[in-house]
């Protein structure tokens, strides 16, 4: 199953078909088309209108709410630069990994869009940062809040991302 906005669910998708509706939530505003959300509602999808955005979209904080109360604890979030931006802006993940794929297509599309931070200081930074090639493609992951993350989150038993000391430092060393 999945989570998706309205807008971006056909009723033919997969998701919405009959082996993976039951388990389809979709998050959507009181905007969104009543017949639409009937008949995807009418399929098994399970659709919920939270707050929207300034912007007309699906308010992510009130999402997530409305997530969290449906018991998902644990959240994937795969999406362009809006979604991406929208989160990072507001703080709202505890873990970030991006891939790179060696692939180029000139001017190529906007990955994060403007988070607000004029200066380095202000740049929204990872701890506990790990690198890996999977296949062709460059994984790097990091953490928002990397204390907070092993106070609430991981049990005690289970393995502890280790913060990368060198991160705080300048990234400018002589070898």
């Amino acid at each position: 199953g999945g989570v998706v906005e309205i807008a971006g669910l056909a009723l033919s998708a997969r998701l919405a078909g009959d082996e993976l509706a039951h388990r389809t939530m979709l998050l959507t505003t009181a905007a969104a088309d009543p017949a639409r959300r009937r008949a995807l509602a009418a399929r098994g999808v399970q659709v919920h209108a939270v707050a929207a955005a300034a912007d007309g979209r699906v308010d992510v904080a009130a999402a997530l709410q409305t997530l969290y109360q449906c018991g998902v604890r644990s959240l994937l979030v795969e999406g362009g630069a809006a979604v991406t931006t929208c989160l990072l802006r507001a703080g709202l993940f505890d873990q970030l990994t991006v891939f790179t794929a060696p692939l180029l297509i000139g001017a190529g599309m906007e990955a994060v869009g403007d988070l607000g931070s004029a200066r380095l200081a202000d740049a929204v930074r990872l701890q506990g940062v790990t690198s890996s090639v999977i296949n062709d493609q460059v994984v790097v992951s990091g953490y928002r809040d990397l204390d907070r993350l092993r106070r609430t989150v991981l049990p005690a038993a289970a393995p502890q991302p280790q913060a990368d000391a060198s991160a705080a430092e300048p990234a400018a060393r002589s070898a």
